[in-house]
């Protein structure tokens, strides 16, 4: 279980050289002397460094004056049982926000179109007024901020229509650490100018899966995005890492920062629809709650772990799909 070469390594070490540290030992050890015994999980070390979940049981022995001697302990390696539970949880949730989203984005869809028409003719007469040439120096700043504020009504009317869009990923056989580094690409310039450091950890042996190679460049471009203006408003620089995994018969998509975190009670909205923690002006909402749609059209995960102070983990799951597998499990005829 601690991942060690020879059982000497650990003959005459204290037990919790294969605890996590922050496991509070103490409170175990005061619980034995109290009670005489403890049981509960934990999280353990390998040598490698790897977390294992482990349930321990673990009992005081005295001597015949009644003072304790030795505890005997049994770590119960639970890794597997645990994981299995985090998916059942995971996958219920976004279920659930999966329903709430197609609610949602019915009436974004209507909302959109009807909006989209007033919105164009605003465009147009304003554009249209600009170009005058009688009207005053004022009156012309007053109109360009007309036809500018109508610009971002139009792009978040566009998002609108994303978040409810109604085709389907158009898939083929991907990389998807090649979508990665594209998606680093196009957003090249900005990391270097806000003194963001991009580490990579990408998987060389990661199986081509069937994927929509742009929805995935969108939703990564997304995570992206939202790190760096996190971090640079933070400390005006940062460290971005991204690794790329294969686990099981899932592609799995790291991206980790170290900026100001998410507050707890935020975790649980991230993908809803309009949610933000952007000032005014600075964000629709709709950018995670997007991502979060295209990848549950790919059969997939995104989630986020964080802490408030402690940087944010996204983490995407992608299913490996043959293109065998895709035909094979197509409509019959």
């Amino acid at each position: 279980m601690w991942g060690g070469d020879d059982k000497d390594e650990l003959i005459g070490m204290p037990y919790w050289i294969m605890l996590k540290p922050g496991e509070d030992v103490r409170s175990i050890a005061a619980s034995m002397f109290e009670k005489k015994y403890w049981e509960g999980e934990l999280v353990a070390m390998r040598k490698d460094g790897e977390e294992v979940y482990v349930y321990v049981y673990a009992g005081m022995v005295e001597d015949e004056q009644g003072k304790p001697v030795q505890t005997i302990s049994s770590f119960v390696d639970i890794t597997e049982q645990k994981q299995t539970e985090e998916e059942k949880i995971r996958m219920e949730q976004q279920l659930q926000l999966a329903g709430r989203l197609a609610a949602v984005g019915e009436l974004a869809a209507g909302v959109a179109h009807e909006l989209n028409n007033p919105i164009a003719a605003v465009q147009a007469f304003a554009q249209f007024l600009v170009e005058r040439q009688d009207i005053d120096k004022q009156v012309r700043s007053d109109v360009e901020t007309i036809f500018k504020e109508s610009q971002r009504a139009s792009k978040i009317t566009s998002n609108l229509l994303s978040f409810a869009r109604r085709h389907k990923p158009q898939k083929e056989m991907i990389s998807i650490n090649e979508v990665v580094e594209k998606s680093l690409e196009l957003h090249a310039y900005r990391l270097k100018a806000n003194n963001i450091e991009v580490v990579m950890e990408l998987d060389s042996n990661l199986p081509r899966t069937l994927a929509d190679f742009h929805q995935l460049e969108q939703v990564f471009v997304n995570i992206i995005t939202n790190a760096e203006q996190a971090m640079t408003e933070a400390h005006g620089k940062g460290i971005l890492c991204i690794e790329t995994l294969h686990r099981g018969n899932r592609v799995r998509i790291i991206f980790r920062d170290d900026g100001p975190g998410i507050a707890k009670e935020n975790l649980k909205q991230l993908f809803d629809p309009f949610f933000t923690t952007k000032a005014v002006g600075k964000g629709t909402g709709l950018g995670l709650s997007i991502c979060f749609g295209i990848i549950h059209d790919h059969n997939g995960y995104i989630y986020a772990d964080s802490a408030t102070g402690k940087g944010a983990t996204f983490t995407v799951e992608i299913p490996v799909v043959s293109e065998e597998k895709h035909r094979s499990s197509g409509p019959k005829t």
